[in-house]
This record gives structure tokens, C-alpha cells and sequence, in this order.
């Protein structure tokens, strides 16, 4: 009976260490998730396709228009610079 006792004490006790050394783990990695977090923390609260930048003396320019019109050439198809030249024999 002494060593049925015995072996369900080593069992709770190498139980109570695994759960522990899980816990361990999970808040290790959701403190990495925090720091992660907090360094990406000025990406937040702009909406959904907000640009955030800043110039200069912490002036911020937000952009906050959808990716479609902010990619947008400015310029026509038709507009640009013309170049004059010839081709050149090998």
C-alpha cells in the first residue's frame, strides 16, 4: 500500500510540474505577444487603411484613403517627359 502511495504522489507531483512549466511557457509567450504589441502600438486607431508618417518635428501626415485611389498614378498615360533618341548599331 506504501508504494501505491508512494507512486500517486510522484504522479501528482510530476503533474503539478508539467502544468507549471506549461503555465510558464503561455505567459512567456503572451508577454512576447505584449511587447510585440506595444511596438506596433502606433499602427492602431488609424482605421482601416490609414498611412501614418512623420516629417521633421513629429508633424504626422495620415493618409486615409483606400489603397486604390493612394496607389494611383497622377499622371496620365499621355503626360511624361519625351526623350529623343536613336538607336545605335552593334
Amino acid at each position: 500500500m506504501f508504494i501505491f502511495k508512494f507512486i500517486l504522489l510522484l504522479f501528482i507531483a510530476l503533474f503539478l510540474f508539467i502544468l507549471i512549466f506549461a503555465f510558464r511557457i503561455l505567459n512567456y509567450f503572451r508577454n512576447g505577444m505584449n511587447q510585440f504589441n506595444k511596438q506596433n502600438g502606433n499602427n492602431e486607431g488609424r482605421g482601416r487603411h490609414g498611412r501614418n508618417s512623420s516629417y521633421g518635428d513629429d508633424e504626422k501626415v495620415i493618409d486615409t484613403r483606400n489603397p486604390e485611389d493612394a496607389n494611383k498614378k497622377i499622371f496620365t498615360k499621355d503626360e511624361g517627359e519625351y526623350v529623343d533618341y536613336t538607336e545605335e548599331d552593334k
